[in-house]
């Protein structure tokens, strides 16, 4: 798939892959807070190699510093001669690939030039007693060394384009190793189900996160009496979930009404069952109720 490879000029790093990652993580302080049940914030700070900038100008202890710049920063390096048989393969193609193996070959001149040390295949600007500072950078190389690929796409003149659906859907998909057309479809399929699956249930948690936090000032006055706070804290966190449930589940079978009808209708069903047997429930209990105070 790739002859030439691709290069790190900065750091004369080239392997004979389609793509390069270069790494740069910095040494950093990070700060993780937590509030008790007193309203009370208390903050732990550790040490960290992390590829983004950690900001401290907010934190809680302006004790841990951290740097506002890296020297360098991470990218990423694209054979642009990678080809599929005679079609070219195009950045938004090669991205898709992993970088699994890791480059152990490092050029001692440049680290040199740079004033930099190496250590486990890896530059370092500091590896004295493997005791690194804040502040310190490390930098990795990894690539990809996949020998075929396969391509879901549009083959245009000698490369590819992306696919797009009259529902205005893109198809521009690259697997490593060899994969029929249909199977990578059908890949496709299941990743999106998958999606779709993910998203309602973040829907459903958003939309019970939201009736709680309506009755949480109720929840809040019955917390200052015994016993009533609890038993209100059972029964609204039971009513929340069943309410958000149902709402959600009726969003997604009005969605579906006119594509899958009968899923819908199916949905809608349930939505009824659901709140019929909330209501028999409620009334038995206060009917419960009702009963325990005329024996009274």
């Amino acid at each position: 798939m790739s002859e030439n490879g691709a290069k790190d000029e900065v750091f004369n790093i080239q392997v004979p892959s389609a793509k390069l990652i270069r790494t740069v993580e910095m040494y950093q302080w990070d700060e993780d807070c937590e509030t008790d049940s007193n309203d009370h914030r208390q903050c732990t700070y550790k040490q960290v190699w992390s590829d983004e900038l950690i900001d401290s100008e907010f934190f809680e202890d302006s004790n841990h510093i951290n740097p506002t710049t890296m020297p360098y920063t991470s990218e990423t390096f694209f054979n642009q001669d990678a080809k599929m048989g005679a079609y070219k393969l195009n950045n938004k193609l090669l991205n898709q690939l992993s970088t699994t193996e890791s480059v152990d070959t490092l050029d001692i001149v440049k680290v040199q030039e740079l004033g930099l040390e190496i250590s486990e295949n890896k530059y370092y600007t500091n590896v004295k007693n493997n005791e690194p500072q804040i502040g310190d950078i490390r930098i990795s190389f990894n690539y990809n060394n996949s020998k075929n690929v396969s391509v879901l796409a549009i083959q245009s003149k000698d490369g590819f384009q992306e696919f797009v659906s009259s529902s205005g859907y893109k198809i521009n998909k690259l697997q490593e190793g060899t994969h029929s057309g249909k199977s990578m479809l059908q890949d496709l399929t299941n990743e999106n189900n998958t999606l779709k699956w993910i998203f309602r249930l973040i829907g459903t948690l958003l939309v019970i996160i939201s009736f709680a936090a309506i009755i949480s000032p109720l929840q809040r006055l019955a917390n200052n009496i015994p016993i009533i706070g609890t038993l209100f804290g059972w029964a609204s966190g039971i009513f929340i979930f069943v309410l958000g449930t149902a709402e959600s589940l009726f969003v997604i079978a009005i969605a579906w009404l006119r594509y899958r009808p009968v899923f819908s209708i199916v949905l809608l069903l349930c939505i009824i069952s659901i709140l019929i047997i909330v209501i028999k429930l409620k009334n038995k209990k206060n009917k419960a109720r009702t009963n325990t105070y005329q024996c009274k």
